[in-house]
């Protein structure tokens, strides 16, 4: 069964959650502000790794087929991925704008 991550960084808060592709929740993580415009680096690293920890602690990651992270330093797309590799996540991320998950 495939999986797929979404990643809401925001200015207060992180979440995480994995889900089937039907929508049932098998994960889901949260820890503190990770804006990378608003937020030093090593915090934004922190709060990101906290958040996907939590949210793949009850998944295989083997079985994520896709990531979407929504965020409004979207050009940083670099400080996520180095969360995703450090945590041994191989699927495709997208990292976009605070407007497209508004949507």
């Amino acid at each position: 069964m495939t999986l797929v991550l979404g990643i809401d960084i925001g200015g207060t808060a992180t979440r995480a959650v994995v889900t089937t592709l039907g929508g049932t929740r098998a994960g889901f993580g949260r820890a503190g502000a990770a804006n990378p415009v608003t937020v030093p680096a090593p915090e934004v690293a922190a709060n990101v790794t906290a958040a996907l920890t939590a949210a793949l602690s009850t998944v295989d990651t083997a079985r994520i087929g896709a990531a979407v992270a929504g965020a409004a330093g979207a050009s940083r797309p670099e400080v996520v991925q180095a969360a995703f590799d450090a945590l041994g996540v191989r699927c495709p991320l997208r990292v976009v704008g605070d407007a497209v998950v508004a949507f």
